[in-house]
């Protein structure tokens, strides 16, 4: 979110007030980071967040996807088109445009099976897909009135996709598109009912197949069981006292969980039952916890 520092380890970098947007690990060097911002373009670092170079300056970035097999092409999405390198940022070419007016393109995707397949969705529901590397686009569903918060490829299953909304809702996909199914429809069912608010904050998926955490920003849940059934993980503030602003499972873990609110930091490794809490260095909201994916 709107923060003046991005913190690494043993040092900051002074973004004098960029709202950050996204933030991606690369998966074959985690040491080599990305994050997007607002007003100020897209940021890289191969030292683990230690130093920062800006790569595209002046876009608004929304979203950023990494090609694993090639480590110098990498797409960056904005709300109106896709931006393609295949240098390492030193030149942009323009892959997708969205001409339609007041909607924007809002995640993209890019397949770690087969990084030539580029998922790419919108604020109004419609997902386009790639498979030549962003050079022909094709219509893969359009779940009309529906703001798309991520596209996710179950790294277990290459043919499972899953597709959260801003409302809560969580499309899922057992054969990359064709067919899909709302795993969160218990989720709204049972907690609707108790005034908790299901606005969409985070979906990840948990260490082992069909295990999803879900943060809205009232509360925390999980199901362990293909969204069957949801639990709520018991978070240190009440619902509705502290909006939660970020929150997001540590990498391959099914108990170890983050959160944040404006002045707060919590965590977790007991599924809720104890939590350490820490202040917040900045006075600005939180909007996204990325943890290192190896380190601790």
């Amino acid at each position: 979110g709107r923060a003046k520092v991005i913190a690494a380890k043993d040092r900051t970098v002074e973004l004098s007030n960029t709202y950050v947007t996204r933030m991606v690990f690369d998966t074959t060097n985690p040491d080599v980071m990305f994050f997007g911002t607002k007003e100020s373009g897209l940021y890289g670092s191969n030292t683990a967040g230690q130093s920062w170079n800006n790569i595209l300056p002046g876009q608004y970035v929304t979203d950023i996807g990494l090609n694993p097999q090639a480590r110098c092409t990498l797409y960056v999405l904005t709300p109106i088109r896709v931006l393609k390198t295949t240098n390492c940022g030193t030149s942009w070419e323009v892959m997708l445009n969205e001409a339609r007016q007041n909607i924007g393109m809002s995640v993209l995707t890019v397949d770690q099976f087969r990084p030539s397949t580029i998922f790419v969705g919108t604020s109004v529901g419609d997902i386009f897909r790639s498979n030549d590397g962003g050079s022909t686009w094709s219509v893969v569903t359009r779940f009309e009135g529906k703001n798309l918060k991520r596209i996710i490829i179950d790294p277990r299953d290459q043919s499972t996709l899953y597709v959260p909304t801003s409302d809560g809702t969580i499309y899922k996909s057992t054969n990359r598109g064709i067919t899909w199914k709302d795993v969160a429809l218990p989720l709204r069912e049972k907690y609707s009912k108790e005034n908790i608010s299901l606005a969409y904050r985070n979906f990840s998926l948990l260490e082992g197949a069909n295990r999803y955490f879900y943060a809205s920003d009232d509360a925390l849940f999980r199901s362990l069981n293909g969204g069957a059934s949801w639990e709520r993980i018991p978070a240190l503030t009440p619902i509705r006292s502290s909006k939660i602003s970020a929150a997001r499972p540590v990498p391959n873990a099914t108990t170890d969980f983050y959160y944040a609110t404006r002045t707060t930091f919590y965590h977790t490794v007991d599924s809720g039952a104890h939590w350490v809490a820490r202040p917040l260095l900045s006075t600005n909201e939180p909007t996204i916890i990325a943890p290192h994916p190896t380190r601790k």
